[in-house]
């Protein structure tokens, strides 16, 4: 139900605030704003979104910082991220976690699109892939369980390609302290490819 499907728009520029806020209004959505990362943030905390879209240029906190304290926190992870953006740096977002990406200037329909499959794509249950030792994973697991997540463990690198396109995880637990080199963190990156998913370095000790 759309009139229950809140979208927040963070931008410093009213004008494209407002354009967006038109585009969606009439789809149904209810709309919320924010000038900048921060006070994007501080709407988050008040009212968790269904959905966000996200400038990158703005003053305070730009787009990547705001995205990747949102994706880094167990409360709001779940929400979807549009980053729209003039700045041309698809692979950086889609790192952090962000879930589609595109450059300004936009067309009207592309958005409704674009947001309506995000917000399907949502109701499918995205999980949580742990790569390393069997009995790290079982400890973080067990940390994990109060979460919706689906849980998957591989033990080698080699597995990640199959694991990312059948189940499109929403993070990434690397549990190996051998895969924390420069080489591995890259070859991970490779094989995740355009897929957004958060990649995040454990260390147990």
């Amino acid at each position: 139900d759309k009139e229950n499907q809140t979208i927040l728009i963070i931008d410093d520029e009213a004008h494209i605030r407002e354009a967006l806020k038109q585009i969606l209004s009439d789809e149904g959505f209810q709309i919320r704003e924010a000038a900048d990362g921060a006070e994007g943030l501080a709407v988050v905390k008040e009212q968790v979104p269904s959905l966000i879209i996200l400038d990158v240029m703005m003053p305070r906190m730009n787009g990547f910082d705001f995205a990747a304290a949102i994706k880094a926190d167990q409360l709001y992870r779940h929400v979807p991220i549009l980053m729209l953006t003039v700045f041309d740096d698809p692979q950086r977002a889609y790192g952090i976690g962000v879930e589609a990406y595109l450059t300004k200037p936009f067309e009207p329909q592309v958005i409704i699109h674009t947001v309506k499959d995000l917000l399907l794509q949502k109701k499918k249950n995205r999980g949580i892939v742990t790569l390393g030792s069997k009995a790290d994973s079982d400890c973080l697991q067990l940390a994990l369980k109060e979460s919706d997540s689906k849980l998957t463990h591989v033990e080698d690198v080699s597995q990640l390609s199959e694991v990312i396109e059948n189940e499109a995880p929403s993070l990434i637990i690397i549990l190996d302290k051998n895969s924390n080199d420069f080489a591995d963190r890259l070859d991970i990156q490779r094989r995740l490819g355009n897929h957004p998913c958060m990649v995040f370095y454990y260390d147990p000790t």
